[in-house]
């Protein structure tokens, strides 16, 4: 086929997905064009028919309220599968080891022609027409990722982890289903995941003066961003405790000590109240200002994070997506910051994460201790 490959969507939008009904594989007509110019030899219809399958049969095992969000997962990892394998003139069903590998390191340092900077739909919806008939959108790309200087950034170690588990995963069903015999190449990916990463993806931090520039321009609001109040208690959570955020729901899981302090109750039996730091404590108030909740009374059983309406709290991915919008935000006023060490860490700001303020922060080694503490004292109770 024509070189080089031109990335493609295969499955369709989870709302035109009916695995039980579907007889043609895929059902789209313009994927099914494209993949009528893929080499044979890398049996493009068989091999997305065994992702199909391995679609329909995962789906048992998802919750209905995130069945949609992980099937758009999954099809993104068997879309990055597929392609790469047909860029490489190789069939899905016939990886080896090696190309196991060679695939990590391609989703390290993905081509730029295969990046987009915006989230676009793979489809042009078409009124009147059905699902079958509405042609790809040829703006659409495998990777949203905002291309730098460097090329397009490397993904998190979460995201690789996802990756490699779908591979790993994917090997698993195909091999039952063949009845076949052949290992596993995805059996022990863990190694050569975090090998690489710390090779090609060296952990960020931030300093003290660079957090404490980051939080002054959400504080004093010289960066403009959304739910910039509740962005920035996230961020101090982050900061100033060892706080896991899945542990945060509601206000009323802070109160104050009979001395005055902020202590904080994360609803196990095992854990006893946490106190909070100065610093955590002077945002807790300060938040709770912003919310408009009256200190002196026991805090309300409502969202900490709560969603526009009210109604709902944001998840944990939705937080981490808010902060997305905010550090690329800080990235470009740190862009045309005279200060060199605010200027030089651009990069840094761009990929701000919650994990990555976290382990710039006092509370990182604090927690890892602890942790390592427990385990040691569970080993020796074994």
């Amino acid at each position: 086929m024509a070189s080089p490959l031109i990335p493609f969507p295969i499955f369709p939008p989870y709302e035109y997905w009916y695995p039980a009904n579907t007889t043609d594989v895929p059902e789209n007509l313009d994927v099914r064009r494209r993949l009528d110019d893929v080499d044979p030899v890398c049996l493009p219809y068989m091999s997305v028919w065994f992702c199909s399958r391995f679609l329909a049969n995962y789906v048992h095992q998802w919750a209905p309220d995130q069945a949609k969000r992980r099937y758009a997962l999954t099809c993104g990892h068997l879309e990055k599968m597929l392609n790469w394998s047909f860029s490489n003139g190789l069939s899905l069903l016939d990886w080896e080891t090696s190309n196991f590998r060679e695939y990590l390191e391609f989703l390290i340092k993905p081509p730029v022609a295969w990046c987009v900077s915006g989230n676009l739909s793979k489809y042009t919806a078409l009124e009147d027409a059905a699902f079958k008939d509405w042609p790809i959108n040829e703006r659409w790309r495998l990777f949203c990722r905002n291309i730098g200087h460097d090329g397009a950034p490397s993904p998190s170690q979460r995201d690789l982890h996802r990756a490699g588990k779908t591979v790993k995963d994917f090997n698993a069903f195909y091999i039952a289903e063949i009845g076949g015999l052949k290992a596993n190449i995805a059996e022990s990916f863990q190694g050569d995941l975090l090998k690489r990463l710390a090779i090609h993806r060296p952990l960020i931090t931030h300093n003290r003066h660079q957090l404490d520039w980051a939080f002054e321009q959400i504080m004093d609001r010289r960066v403009q961003v959304r739910r910039s109040e509740q962005i920035l208690f996230y961020m101090a959570v982050a900061r100033y405790s060892g706080i896991p955020i899945e542990r945060l729901h509601t206000f009323s899981q802070f109160s104050k000590s009979p001395d005055g302090r902020w202590c904080f109750d994360s609803g196990t039996r095992s854990e006893k109240l946490i106190e909070l730091s100065f610093e955590l404590s002077t945002h807790l108030e300060r938040y709770l200002d912003a919310n408009q909740i009256d200190q002196g009374d026991p805090l309300p059983p409502t969202p900490l994070f709560p969603t526009n309406n009210g109604s709902g709290s944001y998840s944990k991915d939705a937080l981490a997506a808010h902060l997305q919008d905010c550090r690329e935000r800080l990235a470009n006023a740190a862009s045309s910051y005279q200060e060199p060490e605010i200027f030089g860490a651009v990069h840094k700001f761009r990929r701000m994460t919650f994990v990555s303020i976290r382990r710039s922060s006092i509370y990182c080694w604090r927690v890892t201790k602890n942790r390592l503490l427990a385990e040691k004292y569970y080993r020796k109770k074994l």
